[in-house]
């Protein structure tokens, strides 16, 4: 609806302007485009599947679901002397393993260490209060994830985390189209695999910007990487 609404403020100014006064002049109307994250991200996920003769499905919540739940009973044998890997905290789980492919954190060591900003528990029968660093609970989970991802594998199905990851992987080896100005609304929701992603569509010069449009304080996603006064840079 947003991406509507910027595309008829856009139109009404041309009609009120004349062609060649206005923002874009004629020749450079084509340039511009206005496109919410996830369309753009999806153009390029399905031109990677194209480039490698391959078909992903998005996988349904019943799918993702079971895929989690059987991902979880088994680590949970291997595991035995963590509490948390049990499905009754499926939901935790789930939230803490769709931050970490947001992240695109693709080895267990860097997930070991980061600082996890963001994720306080207030609700000790959903999970613990916090993951501490260099645990055996984030390790577990990490495993978790990975069992995960295979079950999907195994049906031709991916993640949205995965399609995004794909995009990015995507634009970053690939002769895309870049951009001389992106202009990010909303841009407290994004996570870091979409804010690589537009970054790496960005085609810097001397002339060229990139600007975030924010309310830190009205992030709503729990995979939002913009937050607890994450800088900028």
């Amino acid at each position: 609806s947003l991406t509507k609404y910027v595309e008829y403020i856009y139109k009404k100014d041309e009609s009120k302007n004349n062609m060649q006064e206005s923002l874009f002049g004629a020749e450079n109307e084509k340039k511009l485009h206005i496109k919410n994250i996830d369309s753009l991200m999806y153009g390029y996920f399905k031109k990677y599947e194209n480039c490698k003769n391959i078909d992903f499905k998005i996988a349904t919540k019943f799918q993702l679901q079971k895929a989690l739940k059987d991902s979880i009973i088994s680590n949970s044998k291997k595991y035995t002397d963590i509490d948390l890997l049990d499905v009754k905290n499926l939901s935790f789980i789930r939230d803490e393993i769709l931050w970490i492919k947001s992240c695109n954190y693709t080895v267990l060591e860097e997930y070991q260490n980061v600082d996890r900003i963001g994720r306080t528990n207030q609700n000790s029968s959903e999970g613990p209060q916090k993951l501490r660093k260099n645990s055996r609970q984030r390790e577990a989970i990490f495993a978790v994830m990975s069992d995960y991802n295979e079950n999907l594998r195994e049906e031709s199905l991916i993640d949205f985390q995965d399609m995004a990851a794909i995009a990015l992987k995507y634009v970053s080896s690939n002769n895309c189209r870049r951009y001389t100005h992106i202009l990010i609304d909303e841009s407290q929701d994004l996570s870091r695999v979409q804010l690589e992603f537009l970054k790496a569509l960005y085609n810097e010069k001397e002339y060229s910007s990139i600007t975030f449009l924010a309310d830190v304080a009205q992030s709503i996603y729990l995979q939002a990487w913009l937050t607890k006064n994450r800088s900028f840079t």
